[in-house]
């Protein structure tokens, strides 16, 4: 085999991988909808873990002013 048919089967080869590579690869929007609801569930937790932050401090500081809770 010469090396310029190697080479057009390395390129055969290369073109077909790359077509089959293409025909897997999710679609664009797809990965878009992924990543935004990444950052959705990344913008839920922090807002869940502020609140429950929140709660714990209106806990405390109600501990704090029930009367009678000392004796």
């Amino acid at each position: 085999m010469s090396l310029a048919q190697k080479l057009k089967l390395y390129r055969k080869q290369l073109h077909e991988q790359n077509r089959g590579a293409k025909e897997s690869s999710p679609n664009p929007r797809q990965l878009d909808q992924t990543l935004d609801d990444k950052r959705q569930n990344q913008a839920i937790r922090r807002a869940a873990a502020a609140l429950d932050a929140d709660l714990r401090t209106l806990r405390i500081n109600t501990s704090l002013f029930i009367p009678n809770a000392c004796p």
